[in-house]
């Protein structure tokens, strides 16, 4: 039975009209780009990817640790690189 892969899910949804509460807004495909650089520094082996929508815009960026399933609401570099660590070690 093969691993399930480890995914790091970024929502980078941007809701019309300008000014909606979205991930996107909120800086997510900057924060992807930040964690990719952190995945690619520490030889860390999890996919990258992104979300139209996880339907939690009021609480972004809004990012999912798969196949868990575990959400991390107002990500920021500091919760995602720390839950990435601890996803890892687990898995």
């Amino acid at each position: 039975m093969q691993k399930a892969q480890r995914k790091v899910i970024f929502c980078i949804n941007e809701r019309p009209p300008v000014g909606q509460p979205s991930c996107a807004v909120r800086g997510s495909r900057e924060l992807m780009a930040e964690t990719q650089r952190f995945v690619e520094q520490m030889n860390i082996d999890i996919a990258i990817e992104t979300s139209v929508c996880m339907g939690r815009c009021q609480d972004g960026p809004t990012v999912k640790l798969a196949p868990r399933g575990e959400f991390i609401q107002d990500a920021n570099a500091g919760n995602i690189q720390e839950a990435i660590i601890k996803f890892v070690e687990r898995s």
